[in-house]
């Protein structure tokens, strides 16, 4: 990674949620329950621990903290480094999928 100029000429694509504060919800689910994806088997208990959790508010908030600090890097970065990416959501991708 001495040389940067093999970077030269790609193209970047930046996916990111709509609304940080959904995805801090679903972040602190997530982490909480191991239970990431609720389209896959998970066992009983993980199931079980997703169904009966509680929302902590304070744990949500450092999630979303977080994530907002990953977004304004993310768009420092890209400022810094002259990078204009294809910027895309979920959401958008979600509503319209054979769109892209």
């Amino acid at each position: 990674m001495i040389d940067e100029s093999f970077l030269t000429g790609f193209k970047y694509i930046y996916l990111n949620r709509q609304d940080i504060s959904a995805q801090a919800v679903s972040l602190y689910k997530a982490m909480e329950s191991t239970v990431f994806h609720t389209n896959k088997n998970h066992d009983h208990n993980a199931i079980e621990k997703l169904q009966s959790l509680e929302y902590d508010f304070t744990k949500i908030k450092n999630w979303h903290d977080h994530i907002d600090r990953q977004e304004r890097g993310w768009n420092h970065y890209f400022k810094e480094n002259k990078i204009s990416p294809l910027h895309l959501t979920y959401e958008e991708i979600n509503a319209d999928v054979a769109q892209y």
